[in-house]
């Protein structure tokens, strides 16, 4: 009888080079408290990105407006010009997640190891609402992580898509500390993203007892007879 056993085991945590997307909800909802803290949860990530990792950031209101054209290197220089065009981004109009996903699907296909973060509410108020179709604007094969900031947030499409998409979500409120906040952020993210299911095969065999070969008798001519 032969028995497979097959456990499942996580790899160690492995940090790989990321091409980032940030989705920055601009709409009226959003007042400069919580636009400061978008910025700050964007800013802290990419102070602690790897060095071969790339960034692109789309604010998102009544339209959308990529902030860099082609994505941009984490660098020192690349990470304050980034912070300093989401602080004078105004914060106007109504949300339309479905045009701002397609920005993002248009930045991950250019790119080659895409992750898209969204910070602000997801809540739509123009276009389409519906949550199964927007999770189907969502971009393909790249994680999607949602952060709600402020009291009012679309948990629902959110943890949706982080469900979908093997990514994450979570909330982060302005009387919290948002530099540690997110860089816990980031090491959730690095643990729902870098896993790899490992499959060792064990093969268990069981033998029963058999019998000890017969001795062999001599050939018929090597046969003495009695006298």
């Amino acid at each position: 009888m032969m028995l497979r056993f097959r456990p499942q085991l996580e790899a160690p945590e492995r940090r790989s080079r990321r091409d980032w997307i940030f989705l920055f909800d601009a709409d009226g909802s959003r007042d400069p408290m919580l636009a400061r803290v978008q910025i700050d949860i964007i800013k802290t990530l990419l102070e602690n990105a790897e060095h071969d990792d790339t960034f692109s950031v789309i604010t998102a209101g009544t339209r959308v407006h990529r902030v860099n054209e082609q994505p941009w290197p984490v660098t020192d220089e690349n990470i304050a010009a980034a912070v300093k065009l989401l602080e004078e981004t105004q914060l106007i109009g109504a949300l339309d997640m479905n045009v701002a996903l397609e920005a993002c699907r248009n930045v991950a296909g250019t790119v080659g190891d895409p992750i898209l973060v969204h910070v602000g509410s997801a809540i739509p108020i123009l276009g389409e609402r519906a949550t199964a179709r927007l999770l189907e604007q969502l971009p393909a094969k790249t994680p999607y992580v949602g952060v709600g900031v402020g009291r009012r947030w679309n948990r629902e499409f959110m943890k949706a898509a982080a469900s979908k998409s093997g990514g994450y979500f979570t909330q982060i409120n302005p009387d919290e500390t948002i530099t540690w906040r997110a860089f816990d952020l980031l090491a959730k993210i690095g643990r729902a993203s870098g896993r790899e299911r490992v499959e060792i095969s064990v093969v268990a065999v069981s033998l029963k007892k058999k019998n000890p070969p017969p001795t062999p008798h001599p050939p018929n001519d090597a046969l003495r007879t009695s006298p």
